[in-house]
């Protein structure tokens, strides 16, 4: 034991001598500290947690480890190294040294070192969570243990694991390059797992597999409401203790079995492995072989073959080293790997086209590389000395700039070659899944093009970083922390692309706009920051090594002897080119272009409410009819809109100004009235306008505002260019081109946050259902309503172009086309515009004509999209009232947008949700949602654009809720019961997921304030245990009745309170506690079955007996709750196994509705053949936080 404790004193003090220890330490803080001080931490996790909290900082400090877990290598790897990197191992293994003292004292110093590294994480949370900038209300009360607990839980067991893992590597391979490379593997093994974790139905399974205690944290906390992550600390207790135990036991195996296998000689290797033996050749005579005549050449073609075979040597010795061919087979992984969850919509994939491959290999192997990266450039830039070789290379004629230019160019065709090996993976996976297209040109173009570039120069800046460290691990530090702290940079409002090196607007391939807008403004980004990158590297050139510096004194002579005139005319030159190409760019970005930073918008949003707020609900002119032309320039990128607003006084008083908000960066050619108006105020920056009319527009009077306004920016912004205009498949709607009236409360900023770092107050996501104001007009058109509207749009000869309305004529003029449209009667003022070389596709059903406008070769989902269409129309017209259009159009647009937006008898549908999807009719796990998006947006042809809310609290359940209903009743109507139980899983699971991620308060379904996962998700619930309840006639008759009162009735328009009332209505007298349950309040259960016993009768038939128990409960909007008195029927049965199709239960064998006033009930049945499951509520119609409980195997 003496000599143990003796080791590891030894071990630890020569870790705290070295400075390199504390800057790890430093980084780990560093890293620490940003994650709470920039609110960095607040971003990732979400939800109005504080920064404290025991829930963010057991997250924070798991994800410093994991993030971390390659310094463990640098620290645990090496500790059994040094010895042999020395030769004292020698001498050590020549005294009475025992082996488990050696190896375990090794370890245990490396381990407590590591111990120390980590904990700084906890030092840095505290630090930055109490920074005098942030807002001293992100802080709650003091929770004890909640700084102790990360430490116990993650800290202590994941830094001995790690330790663990990679001393173990040390001891086999007795080899550096081994241990840090098995340190990169498990990172990023780490987080190829983490998703595939994710993806397992057993979570008992998927709990214990992950080293970390991450996914298994999650799956215990995972619903946890924003008062529960604030108060509570987490429970060594089941799941997360079984963890924490299974990997420290394999932890001990691991150093055990190192222990076991070490050898104390002086041999490389491991046991088993025969020594090398060298053929002697002794007395065998041997003629001096005469020397080679040299004549020595000089020239530029001499320099070129020198450099060539330089580079030639570096990328051979890279390429052929088993480490590449490791890292290499760890990019395929991650394209294999990743292409599995790309772009996957309720667990349906999508077809694996090209450029759904090449975002597979930007964003998956983004970590892949921001790792790979550093560690190359420390490997290659340290190769000679790593051999004792760098000073004869010093003493040859090759040129010390000439041997780093070679080094630069080795590791950019390394970089190039790892992404044709990611490439190669791609079409593999392309090929298994039956795709053949495989546009090679493509993946060229892009990753190539614009991915191979911001490898490079994140390269240079590693090698910046080694030649201004001298010391290779400092090097890879300062990449790290560079890399740390450019993801802070948006934090602390640095984000211009000119100021955050390596980052340009991304090139996003698309089928319909290839390359798209941004391939000039990315183009001129690299090659500013390839400028920068020389600028650098010829600053740090006089540093660069050469011979053997005897300290910094000595590097500080021999840089200053290094700046001569040729180093001065090389910086001059780096330096022109770095301002010139620069201020091409800045000219695009802030002159030519408007550029705001993050804090910049957030001022002018505040500026803009403190001076025109007071002016919100005074009286304006309601827009009664829309008459613009639109022209489209596909191939410029511009657009210009020329039209005319009728105006109406709908008020009892005379209107004596009006307000116009105008769209920001647009030419404003033309806005006037039809009569005498003095412009008294005309804030150019806010772009907000009033006008003073000569006569005031009396009660019931009409007035017309015209308008000429042209979008014609040139050029390119820090975020690229518009991709609402571009070459083939520009989509945008009126917001983007015309003039609004009033006050926009859509322009205030909504953040709480934000708002306070403005000086603003706290506001309501939306006004009070209670406000009377809230009802005179639709959210973000307080100045319209029902419109008459008529629409022409031109567009390039080649192109279709389309608005909403039926299509009245088509024209040419000069090589441009023409289109003008009409609706047959008044619509609500949601106008798309958009522009295509569409293939169509036409159909038509019960006098409607059905269109789709899509890309040439997405014909996919074609068929289902039409089908859809047409079971939509007849479930709504036949339930809820007629379709008021002759026409029904889908549009796809490029993926630029992800999203189908339903407008008047027009979807516009993004070519990445839908068009592409690939449902296998074979496969019960893939869901039609191409059929069931197309559903939800049908159906919002009468929830939204005959019957809509006002701008008030609960306005989207009167849309969105209900298209999501009515979605399901149609989908039901196709796939059958069972086959809902799969999609309401998931939408509980994304509801709970919500409200547990909320950053304000949650609030009842009939008061949500546009929270998606209350309106979609909890509407969804709702919904359809309504329908189940009281049944789809009575739900439909109310929806009807709803639909019939307020149809394109001007306003007051209705609140979510008068549907709730015409439900009420439909709802007999014992399910009357639905409608308060269901609606009014935010009401959870907590149903589970106790014990479950089945025995066989005759006749094939079971008697089973089983116990279930049920709690209500009431939350307020933190989640805080309340149980409450039950008196409630709940659904309890006996059901038979799953079949293919089914999810978790298969049909009922028997099933009852049973009234629960008690917490427990005890049941008895005989069934029909053979059970497989009881449960209550075991289609999960109620909320309960825990649905795996609500059913039992028997």
């Amino acid at each position: 034991m003496t000599q143990l404790l003796s080791f590891a004193r030894h071990e630890l003090a020569y870790h705290l001598q070295r400075p390199v220890t504390y800057f790890y330490m430093l980084a780990v803080l560093l890293l620490a500290f940003l994650f709470t001080a920039t609110g960095f931490a607040s971003m990732v996790f979400g939800g109005a947690v504080n920064l404290d909290a025991p829930w963010l900082l057991n997250r924070s400090v798991a994800h410093v480890t994991l993030i971390g877990s390659v310094l463990v290598s640098a620290i645990a790897g090496t500790a059994v190294l040094r010895d042999f990197e020395f030769k004292t191992h020698e001498l050590l293994f020549t005294t009475r040294l025992r082996k488990s003292s050696f190896v375990f004292g090794r370890f245990l110093g490396a381990y407590v070192v590591n111990l120390l590294v980590f904990s700084c994480s906890v030092i840095g949370l505290w630090l930055g969570a109490h920074m005098p900038w942030l807002d001293p209300d992100k802080l709650g009360p003091y929770v004890p243990g909640a700084y102790l607990v990360p430490l116990v839980f993650y800290v202590v067991p994941n830094t001995f694991l790690l330790s663990a893992l990679y001393f173990a590597v040390g001891v086999l391979t007795r080899s550096y390059m081994a241990v840090y490379v098995q340190g990169v593997m498990f990172f990023l093994g780490y987080s190829i797992a983490t998703e595939s974790l994710s993806k397992l139905d057993n979570e008992l399974f998927a709990g214990l597999l992950d080293p970390f205690g991450l996914a298994t944290t999650d799956l215990a906390e995972r619903y946890w409401t924003i008062v529960e992550k604030n108060t509570l600390v987490t429970a060594l207790e089941g799941l997360l203790l079984y963890n924490r135990l299974l990997w420290i036991g394999l932890a001990l195996l691991a150093l055990l079995a190192a222990h076991a296998v070490f050898r104390m000689d002086a041999a490389r290797g491991i046991r088993g492995r025969k020594p090398r033996r060298w053929l002697e050749l002794e007395g065998v005579a041997r003629r001096p072989a005469p020397l080679p005549v040299v004549t020595p050449r000089r020239g530029l073609a001499v320099d070129l073959t020198r450099l060539l075979a330089q580079v030639r040597f570096y990328y051979l010795g890279l390429v052929r080293d088993r480490t590449f061919l490791a890292f290499a087979a760890v990019g395929v992984l991650f394209t294999v790997h990743g292409s599995s969850y790309a772009d996957v919509l309720w667990g349906t994939p999508t077809w694996p086209v090209t450029y759904a491959m090449i975002d597979v290999i930007r964003n998956h192997a983004r970590l892949f590389f921001i790792i790979l990266v550093p560690l190359y450039a420390g490997e290659l830039m340290w190769r000679e000395r790593a051999l004792r070789s760098d000073q004869l290379l010093d003493v040859t004629p090759t040129s010390p700039t000439a041997v780093l230019v070679a080094k630069l160019v080795c590791l950019a065709l390394v970089y190039a070659t790892l992404i044709a090996v990611m490439i190669a993976g791609g079409v593999l996976v392309q090929t298994m899944k039956g795709y053949h297209h495989y546009e090679p040109g493509v993946y060229l173009g892009v990753l190539y093009g614009f991915y191979w570039p911001e490898l490079v120069l994140l390269s240079m800046l590693g090698v910046f970083f080694q030649v201004v460290a001298d010391h290779k691990y400092l090097g890879l530090l300062l990449a790290f922390v560079y890399w740390v702290l450019v993801q802070a940079f948006g934090a602390w409002g640095i984000d211009h692309n000119l100021l955050r090196f390596a980052w340009s607007p991304q090139v996003e391939y698309s089928a319909m706009n290839e390359y798209g807008p941004h391939v000039a403004a990315a183009a001129w980004f690299n090659l500013y920051h390839f400028a920068s990158a020389v600028l650098l590297l010829v600053l740090a050139r006089p540093w660069l090594v050469h011979g053997t510096p005897a300290g910094l004194r000595d590097r500080v002579r021999l840089a200053r002897a290094r700046m001569n005139r040729r180093w001065a005319a090389a910086l001059a030159l780096a330096c022109a080119a770095w301002l010139g190409v620069g201020g091409y760019v800045y000219w695009n970005t802030n002159v030519r272009n408007i550029y705001r930073s993050s804090e910049d918008e957030d001022a002018l949003r505040a500026e803009y409410e403190r001076k025109y707020s007071l002016y919100q609900g005074s009286p304006q002119p309601h827009v009664e009819a829309i008459d613009v032309r639109v022209d489209i320039f596909p191939e410029r990128g511009h657009a210009t809109a020329v039209g005319r607003f009728r105006l109406v006084n709908r008020h009892a008083a005379p209107i004596e100004t009006v307000h116009v908000l105008l769209p920001h960066e647009l030419e404003i050619r033309a806005l006037e009235f039809d009569r005498p108006a003095t412009l008294t105020e005309a804030d150019e920056r806010i772009r907000y306008r009033i006008y003073r009319l000569a006569e005031p527009l009396a009660p019931g009077a009409e007035m017309s505002l015209r308008f000429d306004i042209a979008d014609l920016r040139e050029g390119f912004g820090n975020l690229g260019r518009n991709t609402a205009l571009v070459a083939n498949g520009s989509f945008f709607t009126q917001f983007a081109l015309l003039p609004s009236l009033g006050y926009q409360r859509s322009r205030e900023l909504d953040d709480d946050d934000r708002r306070k770092e403005q000086g603003l107050p706290e506001r309501p996501r939306l006004p009070s259902i209670d406000d009377p104001r809230a009802r005179d007009g639709f959210a973000n058109e307080p100045a319209t309503d029902w419109i008459e509207y008529t629409g022409t749009v031109c567009t390039a000869g080649d192109q279709i172009a389309v608005t909403a309305g039926e299509l009245q004529r088509e024209w040419t003029e000069g090589d441009r086309r023409c289109f003008a449209y009409a609706p047959d009667s008044k619509i609500r003022a949601s106008l798309p515009f958009l522009s295509a070389r569409y293939e169509v596709l036409r159909d038509a059903h019960d006098g409607v004509a059905i269109e789709v406008y899509y890309q040439k070769g997405h014909e996919y989902n074609l068929a289902a999209m039409v089908e859809s269409v047409k079971r939509s129309l007849d479930y709504c017209k036949q339930n809820f009232g007629p379709y008021p259009h002759r026409h029904f159009r889908i549009l796809e647009f490029p993926r630029y947008e992800k999203f189908a937006l339903a407008t008047p008898g027009t979807i516009p549908y993004s070519e990445s949700i839908g068009f592409i999807a690939r449902v296998r009719a074979d496969d019960p796990e893939d869901l039609d949602y191409p059929y069931f998006v197309t559903a939800h947006e049908v159906a919002h042809q009468w929830w939204a654009y005959q019957v809509a809310g006002g701008h008030a609290q609960g306005m989207s359940m009167l849309t969105e809720s209900l298209a999501e209903y009515t979605a399901l009743m149609v989908m039901e109507k196709r796939y059958g019961p069972q086959a809902m139980k799969r999609f309401l899983a998931h939408e509980l699971r994304g509801y709970l997921t919500g409200r547990a991620g909320e950053s304000k308060a949650e609030m009842p379904l009939a008061l949500n304030e546009f929270q998606m996962y209350i309106h979609y998700q909890k509407g969804s619930l709702v919904f359809y245990a309504l329908r189940e309840y009281i049944g789809e006639e009575r739900v439909n008759a109310a929806l009807a009745a709803f639909r019939d009162e307020f149809a394109y009735k001007p306003p007051p328009l209705p609140t979510a309170r008068d549907l709730v009332a015409r439900l009420r209505e439909q709802t007999p007298p014992e399910y009357a506690y639905l409608i308060e349950d269901l609606f009014e309040t935010i009401t959870l259960y907590d149903n589970r079955v106790l014990e479950a016993t089945s025995e066989p009768l005759a006749g094939g038939k079971h008697r089973v007996r089983f116990k279930v128990a049920a709690r209500k409960l009431r939350a307020d909007g933190l989640g805080v709750e309340t149980e409450v008195p039950l008196a409630d029927y709940i659904d309890v049965g006996v059901f038979a196994a799953p079949g293919p199709r089914d999810y978790e239960i298969g049909a009922p064998l028997w099933q009852e509705r049973r009234k629960f006033t008690a917490g427990e009930m005890e049941l008895d049945v005989v069934v029909e053949g053979a059970p497989h499951r009881v449960g209550i509520d075991g289609r999960n119609l109620l909320i309960d936080r825990n649905p795996k409980d609500n059913t039992a195997a028997l």
